[in-house]
């Protein structure tokens, strides 16, 4: 039985060796998508910032004119 065991462990090994490449291609790309996830979310957050303050500009000189 534990040869069994033994000969799955090395079947397991040859095929992460065998796909290494495309895994490490994978995870590269997931890197760079998550990177860009993460500046579109600052770039949306300064946009919903610059948003409030015009509105809040906005309310101020319509309040003021009254």
């Amino acid at each position: 039985m534990l040869n069994v065991f033994s000969s799955v462990e090395n079947k397991l090994y040859d095929v992460y060796d065998s796909q290494q490449p495309l895994i490490d291609e994978k995870l590269q790309q997931l890197y760079e998508t998550l990177g860009r996830i993460a500046t579109l979310e600052q770039e949306i957050q300064e946009f919903k910032q610059s948003l409030a303050c015009l509105y809040q500009d906005t309310v101020t000189q319509k309040s003021s004119e009254l």
